[in-house]
């Protein structure tokens, strides 16, 4: 089983500039997997402005999701070719460059996703963008299984958001699903 190191560091909210974002998005870009840019995470500027500083900070969450992802891939690749070897997990300089490498995107998601929060939406499209980084970074959301309440509220003013919005670009590929859940558990009652 692969180990997976998730830092939950103290919330650091970072104040940047025009330049700095602008650079931040580029050195994403360049760096950025495939999946990170493919069309299903693509998500248009918001309409009449005013939500920009969220949705760069969106894409960059977007690309560390990706990098992460691939990181996954690469730790277990690394720990497969370290048992193969006989070395332990913990000895071998690949498995621990993969888990720093992660420990690097966690801190880099969290640190995009308390810059988020802390950002006042400036419109409805706003909004919309933070119930969908909600959706994606909740892995009972993303599982199909609501495990409370609280998140079957959020998943429902999520799907919404986008209904009102008509942000379709920001609606996740297992909505319906969820929503179909959702229907059933009523019919049941």
């Amino acid at each position: 089983m692969p180990k997976f190191k998730k830092a939950f560091s103290k919330p650091q909210v970072k104040t940047d500039d025009a330049m700095t974002h602008r650079r931040r998005l580029l050195k994403a870009a360049l760096l950025a997997p495939a999946a990170a840019l493919s069309p299903a995470n693509a998500v248009s500027l918001p309409r009449g402005g005013g939500d920009a500083r969220l949705f760069a900070l969106y894409a960059d969450w977007l690309t560390y999701d990706g990098e992460m992802q691939a990181s996954l891939n690469a730790l277990e690749r690394a720990e497969k070719a370290a048992t193969a070897r006989g070395v332990s997990w913990d000895d071998c300089p690949a498995v621990r460059a993969v888990l720093a490498r992660q420990a690097a995107f966690w801190d880099a998601q969290r640190s995009a996703v308390t810059a988020i929060a802390a950002t006042r939406a400036a419109r409805l499209d706003g909004v919309a963008l933070k119930l969908a980084l909600w959706r994606r970074a909740n892995p009972e959301a993303s599982s199909g299984q609501f495990t409370d309440n609280a998140d079957m509220l959020a998943f429902s003013a999520h799907d919404d958001m986008i209904a009102l919005t008509g942000r379709t670009d920001l609606a996740h590929e297992g909505d319906e699903t969820l929503r179909a859940e959702i229907e059933n558990l009523v019919a049941e009652r």
